[in-house]
């Protein structure tokens, strides 16, 4: 006999009231039902996590469609759906500049007039000149990059808060971003004295920006070549620039608030170069520039940040892996994006040896961009990039002296 026909049975054949035997019918079933789940948790959990999974792997490969897995076994990496790219092809993409010569470093002119009051107020008292009179400075910049020498070059953005409205900083003061500019300044003047450094290429869209720097009188302002952008930054630029530009030369691409450190002249560039790597850095403090005290990233718990990208580009970037970095730099995840293409598509290999090659982290101002959520991730549409990697900090540069 079943046990619940036994219970049945027992009920009913003790004498009590039809209402009694009812409630001990239902305490009893109470009892049983809850010695079941718990006997059965595990199974209950595992269910709803694998539901709860599924609808991730399908939410996933929704927004994966621009992906495919190629069957041909010659085909060794991952791509992007051709049918919604551009053909690909050898060169790099040219990006649309205001400049008259599309993609190149352009000299500035001497700018001797005096600053808008909306741009001058905005500019940090140590970083002033005579408002009403400005003395005009000629400097030698070159309009063609050459290649000898040894050393790197820095590509770099550069744009100041000069009263123009910013997307994500319209609730920010003006103090604010007083500070930020003193940062973003500070940052430009440090590296272009570092030893390691022959050449800045500032990336800008603002023309006030430019004519703040100009009025800088610094030493080594000869090594500054500005290149106007049609919008901000994107990680596609940084190579772009460098298939263009840079072939087989050592750049360093880096935030504008990143400050070059110590130990960047014992990397192997030929090697680099050779082997297809990329050193992607995760940042120290701010080495007491500023008011604040900001931790090393790099010394402590990893959370996949990278600031800092040293390569050397034997052939040009191809157009689709370019069209697949063709999204801002400053959305989460930006860096972890960049990571996974390289890798995956151009078979990069990737180390982070920030313990041994110290950058930086120029940011006490109380500033940061702020976006809708569902807007701020290169996860987020209409960006959907899927391919996400990171480089734990190592001990070792692998290729150095």
């Amino acid at each position: 006999m079943h046990a619940n026909q036994c219970f049945i049975h027992v009920i009913n054949i003790i004498p009590m009231a039809n209402s009694d035997r009812l409630e001990l019918w239902s305490s009893i079933m109470r009892k049983r039902l809850w010695i079941y789940l718990f006997r059965n948790k595990l199974k209950v959990f595992t269910i709803i996590w694998i539901l709860i999974l599924s609808v991730n792997i399908y939410q996933q490969r929704k927004s994966q469609s621009t992906y495919i897995e190629l069957d041909n076994a010659a085909e060794k990496s991952r791509h992007y759906k051709q049918s919604q790219l551009p053909e690909t092809k050898t060169e790099p993409l040219r990006i649309k500049s205001a400049n008259k010569e599309a993609n190149s470093f352009q000299p500035f002119s001497p700018y001797d007039k005096p600053l808008d009051n909306s741009v001058y107020e905005h500019i940090p008292e140590s970083f002033r000149t005579n408002h009403s009179t400005v003395k005009s400075i000629t400097y030698s910049f070159s309009t063609t990059i050459r290649k000898e020498g040894p050393g790197f070059t820095l590509i770099t953005m550069f744009n100041l808060f000069t009263g123009q409205a910013i997307e994500g900083y319209d609730k920010e003061s003006l103090q604010n971003q007083i500070n930020r500019n003193w940062e973003y300044l500070s940052t430009i003047k440090e590296n272009i004295n570092h030893g390691q450094i022959k050449r800045v290429v500032l990336l800008y869209a603002d023309d006030n920006s430019i004519k703040v720097l100009y009025q800088q009188n610094w030493v080594n302002n000869s090594k500054i070549f500005p290149m106007k952008m049609p919008r901000l930054i994107h990680m596609s630029d940084f190579f772009n620039i460098s298939s263009i530009h840079l072939l087989d030369e050592p750049v360093i691409a880096a935030n504008g608030d990143i400050l070059i450190g110590e130990n960047f002249d014992q990397i192997d560039t030929i090697r680099l170069r050779d082997t297809k790597t990329l050193y992607t850095l995760t940042r120290h403090g701010n080495r007491g520039i500023g008011d604040c005290v900001a931790q090393s990233m790099c010394l402590m718990k990893y959370y996949g940040s990278h600031d800092t990208h040293i390569f050397r580009l034997k052939s040009p970037v191809p157009a689709t892996a370019l069209q697949h970095l063709n999204y801002p730099v400053n959305l989460q995840q930006a860096e972890n994006g960049m990571i996974g293409i390289l890798k995956t598509e151009l078979k990069f290999t990737v180390y982070n040896p920030c313990p041994i090659l110290k950058t930086y982290h120029i940011h006490c101002s109380q500033i940061a961009k702020r976006l809708k959520k569902g807007q701020n991730s290169i996860r987020d549409s209409p960006w959907n990039i899927r391919i996400i990697k990171t480089s734990r900090p190592i001990h070792s540069l692998k290729y150095g002296p």
